[in-house]
């Protein structure tokens, strides 16, 4: 099938969203996955036999689940391996689609990687050490290890992979298309990359935050008030990421106001969690 319809969902029942180029991937509270979007790569064909998820994630193409056991499962266009999970893999906590490859956190806190890897982006550091959070862009990889360190590898056309030597410890990261993010110990928000639509250039009245994210061409933060910032490309599909309101069919409608006042609990890289009448909405907000 070339095109798959939204299906209807009660708003209430949506966990999770993953929204990438050309198709959706959401997660339900009873930890059901379904999908919608362009299909002809098969990354909207549920397997049958996913049973109940934990996580998802969009790629370029393709598609990738955590289910409850902590295996993962991944399906859509596989020319490059990118939906070959390594049979020795093991248990995870995280996953995340790039472009055109897929990575996943272990239980023991190391990285796997498998895919395409013309620039790199599979190429995990020897000396990379335990993690707490990964995030795949387009062609690259960024990670954050236990001890607050932030490592990146890949494509490094727009200097994505130099990581500022006075970043210093962090506790998130995120990445996008052709950029980087992280959140430091202070709160502070460090952005380095491709700057086209200045997608790195911190807001200055930005303040303290507990959470970031990356999409596409722009960037996000979750400030200690609530209040969510976005800065970049706003203008591109994957700009109208904040905030949303959901609308009377359950899905969601873009407002234009990116400095609102609605209140935010938790977001983490490409994930966003909204509470009051947004309870058990969340939202990644992905770019591969």
């Amino acid at each position: 099938m070339a095109l798959v319809k939204k299906p209807r969902v009660p708003k209430d029942e949506w966990l999770q969203v993953s929204v990438v180029e050309l198709h959706t991937v959401a997660l339900c509270t009873d930890g059901t996955v379904r999908a919608w979007g362009r299909n002809y790569e098969g990354q909207c064909n549920i397997p049958t036999d996913l049973g109940p998820c934990t996580a998802i994630s969009g790629g370029g193409y393709h598609t990738i689940a955590l289910r409850t056991d902590g295996t993962v499962m991944a399906w859509g266009w596989n020319i490059y391996g990118q939906c070959n999970v390594p049979t020795d893999l093991g248990p995870c906590t995280a996953i995340s689609g790039g472009g055109y490859h897929t990575i996943a956190l272990r239980t023991d806190g190391t990285v796997r990687a498998w895919g395409r890897n013309y620039n790199g982006q599979l190429n995990i550091p020897t000396d990379l050490g335990p993690c707490t959070a990964i995030d795949a862009g387009s062609h690259h990889t960024i990670a954050l290890g236990t001890d607050g360190i932030v490592r990146t590898w890949g494509y490094n056309s727009q200097g994505q992979c130099n990581i500022p030597a006075d970043l210093g410890p962090c506790t998130a990261v995120a990445a996008g298309f052709y950029h980087a993010l992280a959140l430091r110990t202070d709160g502070t928000v460090r952005a380095w990359g491709w700057n086209k639509y200045g997608q790195c250039n911190i807001p200055t009245d930005l303040g303290p935050c507990t959470a970031v994210a990356a999409c596409g061409h722009h960037a996000i933060a979750l400030r200690t008030d609530g209040t969510v910032r976005a800065w970049g490309n706003l203008r591109e599909p994957f700009g109208f990421a904040i905030p949303w309101k959901l609308s009377d069919n359950g899905w969601y409608d873009f407002i234009a106001n990116y400095d609102s006042d609605v209140k935010v609990t938790d977001v983490v890289p490409a994930r966003i969690r909204r509470t009051e009448k947004y309870r058990n909405i969340r939202l990644m907000l992905t770019m591969s």
